[in-house]
């Protein structure tokens, strides 16, 4: 049996905040998407996303994740080629909301 507790084997020690890289490119795992007034979703194109691929995202400060036009969701994913973001009620905002998100493989 090991003395030490599982999370002193495998938890991380962050000291500071996480940073990816988030131009623009085909190899992009991470970054910041606009889904402009009057839209109901926005297309991502990257390489890196695949059908089993876990999407974080957020909207960022100073944009309301819940309005008339409801929370973001993912809507699809194409393995390989995009993803889409998406208003869950089909509903346009009347306002630009930018959405940050990172991709995290699952296998």
């Amino acid at each position: 049996m090991a003395t030490n507790p599982i999370e002193l084997l495998f938890g991380p020690n962050l000291k500071g905040p996480l940073l990816a890289p988030t131009a623009s490119g085909t190899q992009q795992f991470a970054g910041r998407t606009l889904i402009s007034a009057g839209s109901v979703s926005v297309t991502v194109s990257t390489r890196m996303v695949n059908s089993d691929s876990i999407i974080l995202f957020g909207t960022e400060t100073g944009s309301m994740s819940v309005t008339s036009a409801g929370p973001i969701a993912v809507n699809s994913k194409v393995s390989g080629v995009s993803f889409a973001l998406c208003s869950q009620n089909s509903i346009s905002c009347p306002y630009d909301r930018t959405v940050g998100w990172m991709i995290v493989k699952a296998s």
